[in-house]
C-alpha cells in the first residue's frame, strides 16, 4: 500500500477527535472521507499532512514512517475550501511561488509550471491575475499550486464548496481526469455524498472519530455496513418497529403496516428492527394494481427534480414515504390512492434489539 494510517488517534484535551483510525490507499486511487461536520475528517486529512500530530499511531508513504516529518519533507500537497491565491501575482507567478520555496532553479521551475498549465489548461491564462478568472479558472490554479511540485500524495480540503452547482459538477469531471493522469493518490474530504460517489474509486465514511466503513462506492451506497451509512449515503425510507415470524420470513410492524424483510433477520433474534430502503426503489403504482404484498396509501404531493420526480405518499396509519421509481405508463395525480412496493432483497435491516 501506497499511503497507510495505522491506528491513528487524536485527542484535544479531553476530546476525542480521531480513535484507532486505519487506512490503505494504493497509489493509483481516488479515496473521499466522507462525513458530516465534526466527524473528524479534516482532522485525518491534517494528520496526513503534518499540519497536525496524531495523539497514537502512524502514517507512511511510500514504506517511508513521515509521523515525526514536517510538512515540506513529506512529498504531500494540499487544496484548500479557499482558493487561497495572491492576488497581486498572475497565474504563472502564483505557481511559481511554492517553487521558489523549494529553492528550483528558474529553468526547471518554467518547465514545472508549463506541465502544470496543460494538465489544467492554464497556458493562455498566465498572465492573468486572480480577479480576472472564473470561479472555476482559480480553482484550477489553485489546484496548479497543489500539483507543480509533483507531490507523492494530494489532499483536497472541499474544495469545490464555494462553487456554485454546475460549475462544482464540471470540475469534478476535472479533478478526476486530472488524478487518472498523474496517477497518484487523492485524497478528498467532503460532506457532499454526489461529490463522493461521481469521483471516488473509494469511499471511507468517517463518523464520530471512526471509519465506519472503507469500500467501493458501490459497496457503500448498494450494501451499507451500518446503520449510519443507511441514513447517510443515499436517501431512503426507514421503517422501524417490533419483528415478528411469518410464513415467508420476518417482518416488521409499522404503524399498522406489516413490512416484509425477504431473507433477512432470520437467523437474528432481534427483537425489534429498522429497514432501509431507497427511495429510487421504492415503486409508486396507482391503486387498480394488484394489491398483494404492497402498501396502500395516498399521494400528498410530487416534487419536480428535473430528471426525476419525487413521489410523497402518505400511507394508512399517517406516516409518509417517499418514491421515485414510476411506470411510464402510470399516471397518478395529488389525491389519488396508490400502491407501494420494492424488492425485498433491496433492504438494509439493521436489528435494534436482540430478545433474551
Amino acid at each position: 500500500m501506497y499511503l497507510q494510517i495505522k491506528d491513528v488517534s487524536k485527542t484535544f484535551g479531553t476530546f476525542t477527535a480521531l480513535s484507532g483510525v486505519d487506512l490503505s490507499i494504493e497509489k493509483n486511487e481516488f479515496v473521499s472521507l466522507l462525513g458530516p461536520s465534526g466527524s473528524g475528517k479534516s482532522t485525518l486529512l491534517r494528520l496526513i499532512a503534518g499540519l497536525e500530530q496524531p495523539t497514537t499511531g502512524q502514517v507512511l508513504i511510500d514504506g517511508q514512517d513521515v509521523t515525526a516529518l514536517p510538512p515540506y519533507q513529506r512529498g504531500i500537497a494540499m487544496v484548500f475550501q479557499d482558493f487561497l491565491l495572491f492576488p497581486h501575482m498572475t497565474v504563472r507567478e502564483n505557481l511559481l511561488f511554492p517553487l521558489r520555496m523549494l529553492r528550483m532553479n528558474r529553468d526547471d521551475a518554467e518547465e514545472r509550471i508549463d506541465w502544470c498549465c496543460r494538465i489544467l489548461s492554464l497556458t493562455a491564462l498566465k498572465d492573468r491575475f486572480p480577479n480576472q478568472l472564473s470561479g472555476g479558472q482559480q480553482q484550477r490554479v489553485a489546484l496548479g499550486r497543489g500539483l507543480v511540485c509533483r507531490p507523492k500524495v494530494l489532499l483536497l480540503d472541499e474544495p469545490l464548496a464555494n462553487l456554485d452547482r454546475e460549475l462544482r459538477r464540471d470540475m469534478e469531471i476535472e479533478i478526476r481526469s486530472y488524478q487518472i493522469q498523474l496517477g497518484i493518490p487523492f485524497v478528498y474530504v467532503t460532506h457532499n455524498q454526489e461529490e463522493a460517489l461521481s469521483m471516488s474509486d473509494k469511499i471511507a465514511v468517517v463518523n464520530k472519530g471512526g471509519i465506519e466503513d472503507f469500500a467501493e462506492k458501490s459497496a457503500v451506497y448498494d450494501r451499507p455496513k451500518t446503520r449510519f451509512i443507511a441514513q447517510f449515503v443515499g436517501r431512503s425510507n426507514v421503517f422501524t418497529g417490533p419483528v415478528e415470524a411469518a410464513t415467508e420470513g420476518k417482518a416488521i410492524q409499522w404503524h399498522g403496516q406489516r413490512i416484509a424483510l425477504g431473507q433477512a433477520l432470520n437467523d437474528s433474534n432481534a427483537s425489534s428492527a429498522s429497514a432501509y430502503i431507497k427511495i429510487e426503489d421504492t415503486l409508486i403504482e396507482a391503486a387498480n394494481a394488484n394489491p398483494s404484498g404492497k402498501i396502500a396509501g395516498t399521494l400528498r404531493d410530487v416534487i419536480f427534480r428535473g430528471q426525476y420526480a419525487e413521489y410523497l405518499v402518505t400511507v394508512d396509519g399517517g406516516q409518509e414515504v417517499v418514491a421515485s421509481s414510476i411506470d411510464s405508463a402510470t399516471r397518478v395525480k395529488p389525491g389519488d390512492p396508490v400502491l407501494l412496493s420494492w424488492d425485498t432483497a433491496k433492504l438494509d435491516v439493521f436489528p435494534d434489539e436482540v430478545a433474551a
